[in-house]
C-alpha cells in the first residue's frame, strides 16, 4: 500500500507542475505575440483606402456587397505584423471564399498562403490566423447562389490566451 502512495504522489506533482507549465507557455506565446505586433497591437478596422475591389462587388453603407458571379476584395497593407484577421459578414446560405496572404517567410522572402473560409448562415463573424508579417490580404470569393455582405474588416494583435 505504501508503494502506491509514493506513486501517486509523484504522478499528482507531475501532473501538477505540467499544468503550471502549460500556462506559462500559453502566456509567454500570447505576450510574444503581443509583443511582435509592436505599434499596432490591439484591434482595429482596415480603413477602405487599403482595400480594392473587383467590378463584382458593390459598396453600400460600409458594406461590401458580393454578387452570386463572386469577386475580389484585395487589401494592400504597409508590412506589419497580423496575429488574426477578422470581419463580419451576413450570408443566406453556406458559402466560401479562399483567402490569399502575403508574407514573410522566416528567411523575409514574401510568400503567398493560402487559406480556405467557409461562411455560415447563423455565424456574424470571421476570424482567420496568420501570424505574421504581411503585405497584402485577398479575400476571393466563390460563385454562390446567395446573397453576402461582408464588412468591419479588421486586424486583432491583442492580448490573448490560447486556453
Amino acid at each position: 500500500m505504501s508503494m502506491y502512495k509514493g506513486k501517486s504522489k509523484k504522478i499528482i506533482l507531475l501532473i501538477f507542475f505540467s499544468f503550471m507549465f502549460g500556462i506559462i507557455i500559453a502566456f509567454g506565446e500570447a505576450g510574444y505575440k503581443y509583443l511582435k505586433a509592436g505599434n499596432n497591437r490591439g484591434k482595429y478596422q482596415l480603413d477602405s483606402s487599403y482595400m480594392k475591389k473587383s467590378n463584382e462587388i458593390k459598396l453600400d453603407d460600409e458594406k461590401y456587397c458580393i454578387s452570386e458571379k463572386g469577386g475580389e476584395l484585395e487589401i494592400k497593407l504597409p508590412r506589419q505584423y497580423v496575429n488574426k484577421f477578422t470581419f463580419e459578414y451576413f450570408s443566406e446560405f453556406f458559402s466560401g471564399a479562399s483567402i490569399e496572404v502575403k508574407k514573410e517567410n522566416i528567411y523575409g522572402v514574401i510568400e503567398t498562403q493560402s487559406i480556405c473560409d467557409k461562411f455560415m448562415k447563423d455565424m456574424p463573424r470571421s476570424v482567420v490566423s496568420i501570424s505574421g508579417i504581411v503585405t497584402e490580404i485577398k479575400i476571393i470569393f466563390d460563385e454562390s447562389h446567395n446573397q453576402l455582405q461582408v464588412w468591419n474588416l479588421g486586424v486583432d494583435n491583442s492580448f490573448k490566451i490560447n486556453p
